[in-house]
């Protein structure tokens, strides 16, 4: 019985440990998403720069005007150049209900977004981005969304 509260107890507190690791790793992808998203607004590409691994992919999963999906492909310079030239329109992403889930040094982020020009609703979708955590910072490698301008989650 003794040995059987030994073991309980260790894993109980090992448990314990990992929750607050994934608790603070959370915590620091949350913070990347949300500086990805105030770069975009306020055009400081450094600020993006900065979340992102630099040989990072970013693709797009849309539909063409026959309805058939397709997957676009960009890269991280040229949203770089979009998100620093300047613009009379503020980007604004606005997500909500982000997922986050964490194996080792592998996270994923479920991001459902409603992408505004300024005051105006352009379009809604989710980011997909995929995390690795290097030298005990997370930074995004993958982006992949989703884009349409109906059918969006509501309350964003």
């Amino acid at each position: 019985m003794k040995n059987f509260l030994i073991i309980f107890l260790l894993v109980l507190g090992t448990s314990e440990v990992i929750n607050a690791q994934n608790n603070a790793d959370e915590r620091a992808i949350l913070s990347n998403i949300n500086t990805l998203f105030d770069g975009m607004r306020t055009s400081d590409s450094s600020m993006v720069s900065s979340v992102f691994l630099s040989n990072a992919s970013m693709q797009t999963v849309v539909e063409d005007e026959n309805g058939i999906s397709q997957l676009r492909s960009g890269s991280l310079p040229q949203f770089l150049k979009a998100v620093g030239t300047p613009k009379y329109t503020i980007w604004d992403e606005r997500t909500a209900n982000v997922e986050i889930k964490i194996d080792g040094a592998l996270a994923m982020a479920w991001v459902p977004y409603s992408f505004y020009a300024g005051d105006r609703f352009s379009h809604c979708g989710v980011n997909q981005l995929q995390f690795i955590k290097k030298d005990g910072t997370w930074k995004i490698f993958t982006i992949v969304d989703t884009r349409r301008p109906t059918n969006c989650i509501a309350d964003l």
